[in-house]
C-alpha cells in the first residue's frame, strides 16, 4: 500500500464474520440527528437500535452502527456494535457489546452511502462495492465541543 491510498476499515479492524452484522447507518430522523443524541445521552442511542419500523431489517446477530457526523459530508462516527437479543413485533431487544468498545465515538469513516435503506448488509460496506475508508481515530471520543483554538 503506497502513501495517500485509503486505510480501509478492513485494515485496521479484521472481523471474521461479516454476513453476521447489518450496518445501522443512522442520520436525521426528522426529530433529531443520532450524532447529537448520543452525545447528550448515550443509552438513547441505543433505542435508536431497539426500534423496529415494522419489517425486520436487524436479522442477523449484530449491528455494527455508525452516526451521520453530519459536520462533514460523508462521514460517520461508529457508535458501537450490538448484539440482537430478541425480536418482537414493535421493537428489538439489543445491548452494546465490548467489541470496538475503544473506537465507539472516535473512529471517523468515510462511506458516500446515501440510499434511503439505513439498515443493510454489513459485508457490501466492509469488502465489497461501497467499502468503508477510516478518516480519523479521535483522541477522545466526540464530545460536541468545538476546539477553541
Amino acid at each position: 500500500m503506497g502513501s495517500g491510498e485509503p486505510i480501509l476499515l478492513k485494515d485496521i479492524w479484521p472481523i471474521e464474520k461479516p454476513k453476521d452484522y447489518k450496518i445501522h447507518f443512522g442520520r436525521h430522523n426528522s426529530q433529531a440527528q443520532p450524532l447529537d443524541v448520543c452525545v447528550n445521552d448515550p443509552s438513547a442511542w441505543d433505542g435508536w437500535q431497539a426500534h423496529r419500523p415494522g419489517r425486520n431489517e436487524f436479522s442477523r446477530p449484530c449491528i455494527f452502527s455508525l452516526m451521520d457526523f453530519y459536520h462533514e459530508r460523508d462521514a460517520w462516527l461508529f457508535g458501537g456494535i450490538f448484539r440482537v437479543l430478541a425480536r418482537h413485533e414493535d421493537r428489538y431487544e439489543v445491548e452494546l457489546t465490548d467489541l470496538g468498545a475503544p473506537f465507539i465515538g472516535r473512529l471517523k469513516l468515510r462511506s458516500s452511502y446515501r440510499s434511503r435503506a439505513t439498515r443493510v448488509d454489513f459485508e457490501k460496506h466492509y469488502d465489497g462495492p461501497h467499502t468503508l475508508r477510516v478518516l480519523e481515530i479521535l483522541r477522545e471520543p466526540f464530545s460536541g465541543r468545538t476546539f477553541p483554538g
